[in-house]
């Protein structure tokens, strides 16, 4: 019964019409469903999807179909048994999360500056670069990729007569979670130099650290 809280449409309208599954599945879900939906039969193998099915007020609901073969004692697939469960929720919210990150990601791609992001607990200078913004490669010659690869980059691009000061700059700032800001000369790839002004915060865990 739960299924017509679901999707508005009673247990005896699917008992009475076969086809009434597959005429419910969004267009551009339906080849999908009705492929994994034979391949399933064939088989005997289970079918597990996620799609979209149309509820009786018109609207669009996201489903996930978990559904296994049930067979005799001979192994023949006698019918398939399954749960449906609404995720409509979960879908939007993973799409709220998508478009949120192609804002921020837009917005930090096109800042005059560069945006990074680094994960603590190495050496000074050499924390783990989770993320850096393609600007990097205007600032300094190095593309984006090289900080993620390469956790020693960071400290090497900066100007020997300024890299103690600025590693005390990041000791301090890590042990007492006051801003780092600094500026120093940066050794551009192809040789030149740049002075650059680097500001950044601590962001805590729940747990603090």
């Amino acid at each position: 019964p739960q299924i017509e809280a679901m999707l508005g449409h009673p247990v005896h309208a699917w008992r009475g019409d076969p086809d009434v599954w597959a005429g419910l599945i969004h267009p551009d879900d339906r080849d999908r469903a009705l492929a994994m939906q034979a391949r399933s039969i064939a088989e005997g193998s289970p079918f597990d999807l996620e799609y979209r099915m149309r509820a009786a007020d018109g609207r669009w609901v996201w489903v996930h179909d978990d559904t296994a073969p049930v067979r005799d004692d001979a192994g023949r697939p006698l019918y398939r048994q399954g749960l449906l469960q609404d995720i409509t929720a979960r879908r939007e919210a993973e799409a709220a999360v998508r478009n949120a990150e192609a804002r921020y990601r837009g917005l930090v791609e096109t800042l005059p500056g560069v945006v990074y992001v680094e994960r603590l607990g190495g050496a000074p200078l050499a924390g783990e670069t989770d993320y850096v913004s393609p600007r990097i490669e205007d600032l300094l010659g190095h593309p984006a990729a090289a900080f993620l690869a390469d956790p020693g980059l960071w400290e090497r691009i900066v100007h020997p007569d300024d890299r103690e000061r600025v590693r005390a700059s990041d000791v301090r700032a890590e042990a007492t979670g006051e801003p780092f800001k600094t500026e120093y000369r940066g050794l551009r790839k192809d040789g030149g130099q740049v002075w650059i002004s680097e500001e950044a915060r601590l962001v805590r865990g729940a747990d603090g650290t």
